[in-house]
């Protein structure tokens, strides 16, 4: 499968978390600048907190992760953290107040050589490979095709 000629939607989540003797929650937002990217380009990650907590964000950790479904004699499923940022600046978050910041992670296999479980596009003693491209499904009745 190719990957789609026109851009879809941004991708995004909202998240909130409830602590014990607090009467409010703790808002995280977190989106994409776009929903595809190519191989060796940076992923812009962008990052909203809004504590109404009694809590404080200590720090904040991004990740990139490769979720990989193998069917052989047994389905199982791979992840593996592939990039991953994590930083202090602008933290402490205190109750009643916001962040925003933007990280910038990209994921590449040079970063990734060392580890187990990881999807290739080509095998690993070739210097032209990879990480596996994503694979994007139309009809998920079609999965048991590939």
């Amino acid at each position: 499968m190719y990957a789609p000629s026109k851009q879809g939607e941004q991708p995004s989540v909202e998240v909130s978390k409830e602590f014990m003797m607090s009467p409010n929650k703790l808002y995280l937002e977190a989106s994409l600048d776009k929903e595809l990217y190519h191989h060796g380009e940076n992923i812009a990650v962008n990052v909203h907190i809004a504590n109404n907590s009694n809590r404080s964000v200590k720090r904040i950790k991004v990740s990139v992760r490769q979720f990989a479904d193998i069917c052989l004699f047994s389905t199982a499923q791979y992840k593996c953290t592939v990039a991953e940022a994590e930083s202090e600046e602008g933290c402490p978050v205190g109750p009643g107040f916001t962040l925003s910041k933007v990280f910038t992670l990209t994921p590449l296999l040079a970063n990734n050589k060392d580890k187990w479980g990881l999807a290739l596009d080509g095998q690993l003693k070739h210097e032209d490979t990879n990480l596996a491209s994503s694979t994007l499904i139309a009809d998920p009745s079609q999965r048991e095709n590939l």
